[in-house]
C-alpha cells in the first residue's frame, strides 16, 4: 500500500489506523473472516475448502478464528438463520 501512495509504511500504517480505527493487519483479517461468512452462508462448499480460500492454514485456524469474531463456530452459523454482523469494506477519502 505504502508504495501505492508513495509514503512510508509507517506513515501509512498511522493514517490507517487513525481512518479506519483498526491496524491495517487487522483490518485484512476481518476483512477475510467476513467475506468467508458469506460463502459459508451463501454457498455448499466445505469449510476446509474456504478456509483455504482465504488464507488459512487449516480448518482448524479457521474456526479459532470464526469462533473469535462472531461466537460461533463456521458449521453452526450455516445452519442458523440469524445474520451476523459483518466487518465492513472501510471507506477512506
Amino acid at each position: 500500500m505504502s508504495n501505492y501512495v508513495g509514503y512510508s509504511s509507517f506513515y501509512c500504517s498511522e493514517k490507517f489506523h487513525e481512518y479506519v480505527g483498526v491496524t491495517f493487519k487487522k483490518y485484512i483479517a476481518n476483512r477475510k473472516i467476513s467475506l468467508a461468512a458469506v460463502d459459508i452462508k451463501n454457498t455448499k462448499r466445505r469449510v476446509l475448502d474456504i478456509a483455504v480460500e482465504y488464507g488459512f492454514s487449516s480448518q482448524e485456524a479457521f474456526t479459532r478464528a470464526f469462533v473469535k469474531a462472531y461466537g460461533y463456530t463456521p458449521n453452526n452459523y450455516r445452519r442458523q438463520s440469524s445474520e451476523i454482523l459483518l466487518f465492513e469494506k472501510a471507506k477512506i477519502t
